[in-house]
């Protein structure tokens, strides 16, 4: 007997790798994978620069992440992560097409060493309930 079920997006059989996240700090960039990557194909992830070389740091792979570290980059300075289609997952797919992601080099938090996360929306608070009027008895 079955209790319930629950939907989550469709996938498409026998598709490579896809980015489903990448976070961004002063210090890191973090690649995160829906599948599993061979690791002697996550070469084929780099970290551009504003003038399209690559950053020269050798990023680390570990359950689906991949995270460049030990970078300083710079505020308002634009930075690009590719992902080639030479990525492959462990089963030997390699993704539909390449990812680019562009984006500028966050502000670096003082109190932390560390960057300021953009601010997240907070739900608006619910209107006060006000007071309804009783009726007023009608003179009669």
């Amino acid at each position: 007997m079955i209790d319930g079920v629950s939907a989550s997006a469709q996938r498409d059989l026998g598709k490579g790798p896809e980015v489903v996240s990448v976070k961004v700090t002063d210090t890191e960039v973090i690649v995160t994978f829906d599948s599993d990557l061979l690791p002697n194909s996550i070469g084929g992830v780099i970290l551009q620069d504003s003038t399209g070389a690559a950053v020269q740091v050798t990023p680390d792979y570990k359950d689906r992440t991949l995270t460049f570290s030990g970078l300083q980059l710079q505020p308002g300075v634009h930075y690009r992560v590719i992902v080639q289609t030479s990525v492959q997952d462990v089963g030997n797919r390699h993704p539909a097409a390449e990812y680019d992601l562009e984006f500028v080099g966050p502000a670096a938090d003082p109190t932390s060493g560390g960057s300021t996360p953009p601010p997240q929306p907070s739900p608006s608070p619910a209107p006060a309930a006000s007071p309804v009027p009783s009726p007023t008895p009608s003179p009669g």
